[in-house]
């Protein structure tokens, strides 16, 4: 579901000025995961539907999981301290990391669920329509869930609120399998409802693995070079810089740290080198709203 239109929806659902746009979104889409598994648990057993049950355990790892996003931004929001100069940012990769692992151990566990079933249960009697219906409601329940974490997400720089959000997508692609797996079982497939359990765990395996290669990338200070290039090219064009010799960037929660060595003439005075630092902050800052801090240390050009 990503189109491209997908940033200027998404942004119509928090506003262009909602400062609590992140902890409302993680409310909501708690209450929409918590009422999501008792639909569907309550169905799935009167509707006699293993993959509608299925379903509803991964709802109820879902309200988990959001519970985890809401402590983390808690965390975040304390800022800097004595302790922490740097602020708690770092949390927001170790629970996306959290988050991923869980859902690959769900994804595993799912598809294992899937290969026991198909190969030691007998054929059962299909279950009701119904749980088609309600897994269409949880399709639609889960895409809202999904847009409004990564809006929020998006928009404030969160880790684990994008984590969140795939967690969602995931239980609406899982949806998606439970219309088709009921469906088929009425039409006389019944080894449908295995075949596609294991196909859904494996696709969430894989969204769950780009997640934990990001989170870790993040936790270990990772530098994309465009970030670094784009922001040595932006100093070159600031008055009284010669050139830049190294620019190195780390990601703090949200907020981006930059530690950059910059070349002046040798003509300049040390009052001059401080006025160059001071343009090149304010031109960053200016055009970089995710730059939190600048450390710039100043050398003679040769």
């Amino acid at each position: 579901m990503n189109d491209g239109t997908g940033g200027q929806n998404s942004a119509a659902l928090c506003g262009s000025r909602c400062e609590g746009c992140a902890e409302r979104a993680t409310w909501i889409v708690l209450f929409i995961n918590l009422g999501m598994f008792l639909l569907k648990a309550v169905v799935a057993v009167n509707s006699h539907s293993r993959s509608l049950m299925a379903d509803a355990i991964e709802s109820l790892a879902d309200v988990a999981i959001t519970g985890l996003v809401i402590l983390t931004l808690t965390i975040v929001a304390k800022g800097k301290d004595e302790k922490h100069p740097y602020g708690y940012g770092k949390v927001e990769f170790l629970i996306a990391t959290v988050i991923n692992f869980l859902l690959l151990l769900a994804s595993l566990a799912f598809m294992g669920m899937g290969l026991w079933e198909m190969f030691t249960v007998g054929p059962e009697r299909a279950p009701d329509m119904m749980a088609a219906v309600v897994a269409g409601v949880s399709i639609a329940g889960n895409y809202i869930a999904y847009r409004y974490c990564k809006c929020a997400g998006e928009k404030f720089h969160s880790q684990a609120l994008l984590a969140n959000g795939m967690v969602n997508w995931a239980d609406a692609v899982t949806s998606v399998a439970v219309v088709f797996a009921v469906v088929a079982s009425n039409l006389a497939f019944p080894r449908m409802d295995d075949i596609i359990s294991i196909m859904i765990g494996f696709v969430i395996a894989r969204l769950a693995l780009t997640g934990l290669e990001t989170s870790v990338k993040e936790l270990l200070d990772f530098s994309p070079g465009m970030q670094s290039s784009t922001i040595a090219e932006v100093t070159r064009g600031v008055a009284g810089v010669a050139a830049v010799r190294d620019v190195k960037t780390r990601l703090v929660g949200r907020n981006l740290w930059v530690d950059m060595e910059v070349l002046i003439a040798t003509e300049c005075t040390m009052g001059e080198g401080l006025l160059v630092v001071q343009r090149i902050k304010s031109r960053l800052l200016r055009d970089r709203r995710d730059i939190a801090d600048i450390s710039v240390r100043l050398a003679i050009a040769k």
